[in-house]
C-alpha cells in the first residue's frame, strides 16, 4: 500500500516574518489568501516575486510585504 503525504504549511506569524529574509512559495499562500497551487501559478507568472537559492525558489519577505501593502491600498485599506 502506498502512503500519500500531504504537505501542510504552518501559518506564519509576524514574528516569523520579522526573523526571516525569505519564505517558501507555499508559505506565502495563506498570507495572500490563496491556495498553494495558485501561489505557484502566480510565482511562475511573476506576480509573486521570487529568488532562487540553489534549487529552491523563495519569496523575499520585504517584497511580499510590499505586495500585500499594495493590495490593501487598492482595496481601500490604506490611508487616504
Amino acid at each position: 500500500m502506498t502512503e500519500t503525504t500531504q504537505h501542510r504549511v504552518r501559518p506564519l506569524t509576524r514574528a516569523d516574518l520579522d526573523n526571516r529574509l525569505a519564505i517558501s512559495v507555499p508559505e506565502s499562500a495563506p498570507l495572500l489568501g490563496i491556495s498553494r497551487s495558485t501561489a505557484w501559478r502566480r510565482a511562475n507568472s511573476g506576480d509573486i516575486p521570487t529568488v532562487h537559492f540553489g534549487g529552491t525558489r523563495m519569496v523575499p519577505v520585504k517584497a511580499l510585504l510590499r505586495l500585500i501593502e499594495a493590495d490593501e491600498s487598492e482595496i481601500g485599506g490604506g490611508d487616504r
